[in-house]
């Protein structure tokens, strides 16, 4: 793959055997080495979701109060979910992602999805960060805090988590096991940290065929692995220390212990909460903290 700008619009060149010769048209510039002209001051955020079929309705009620009254220049919602049948919502029906792929837990599929979800976010020259979320998330602050605490910095951010496995010698020529990393899947990307992964998909992604849950190595280590700085911070909530199964806790009933736990979380500096279960109360809650 190829990304070129031919006249600062962004050409994302979705077949791999295409080949092109960039010196052929004078307008076209290699990316890497001009990024700043895709700069602008016209920032948005790229709302990416990878969802079953779109988020729950308790959900939809904090996302519409969310986007409420916010300036369409401002933001780009993109779904990728393999049941498009299940997308009604004006929010989201006509933000089908471009390509779709059927998708499994902890396996490669996940990262494919996700490439699709980056490749059609990168196609709005206006989209400088893009993060990645999922039917079961909710914000926990209204868009303007949300907006300030996204572009503090240009870097990707994400959340780390302890590393139990996920190394695999494929990797050894790359990266050693003392600075591999395991993410959240949930993160943050930065535009040009974002079209750097996509100018290296094809040489890393079969490196982790056999990696077990790639969606929470891959992003961060092939960032680590070209060199790219990070930062590590809070983005979404999430309570492992209750699990069941191997599901995090799901926010259903409204009950002090919860909203308590949700306050903390927001006061640490999580921007999204994190699973909401398809039947969830918390609805007003959230929408009072996104107004």
């Amino acid at each position: 793959m190829k990304i070129l700008i031919n006249r600062n619009k962004l050409k994302i060149l979705m077949d791999n055997s295409e080949k092109i010769d960039i010196n052929d048209n004078k307008n076209n510039i290699n990316l890497n080495e001009n990024f700043h002209l895709l700069i602008n001051d016209n920032k948005k955020i790229a709302f990416m979701f990878l969802c079953r079929g779109e988020p729950y309705w308790c959900n939809l009620i904090v996302w519409e109060k969310f986007f409420e009254n916010i300036d369409k220049n401002l933001y780009k919602i993109i779904i990728h979910t393999s049941e498009t049948w299940k997308v009604k919502h004006d929010l989201f029906k006509n933000s089908i992602c471009t390509k779709l792929c059927k998708t499994e837990w902890g396996k490669l599929s996940l990262v494919e999805a996700t490439f699709f979800l980056i490749k059609d976010a990168l196609l709005d020259e206006n989209v400088e960060k893009l993060i990645l979320l999922s039917e079961s998330c909710a914000p926990l602050i209204n868009f303007q805090a949300m907006q300030k605490e996204v572009f503090k910095t240009d870097k990707s951010y994400f959340k780390l988590a302890t590393l139990y496995k996920g190394y695999h010698e494929s990797l050894k020529k790359y990266i050693s096991k003392e600075n591999y990393k395991k993410q959240s899947q949930w993160m943050i990307l930065s535009r040009k940290d974002a079209i750097k992964l996509v100018e290296t998909e094809e040489k890393y992604i079969s490196l982790y065929k056999n990696v077990s849950v790639p969606d929470e190595h891959y992003f961060i280590n092939i960032l680590t692995m070209e060199g790219i700085k990070w930062e590590e911070r809070n983005i979404t909530y999430v309570n492992w220390l209750e699990f069941s199964g191997h599901k995090p806790k799901d926010f259903i009933w409204i009950n002090d212990k919860d909203i308590e736990e949700l306050k903390k979380a927001r006061e640490c500096g999580n921007l999204f909460a994190r699973k909401f279960h398809p039947m969830s109360q918390f609805y007003n809650l959230l929408k009072q903290w996104v107004s």
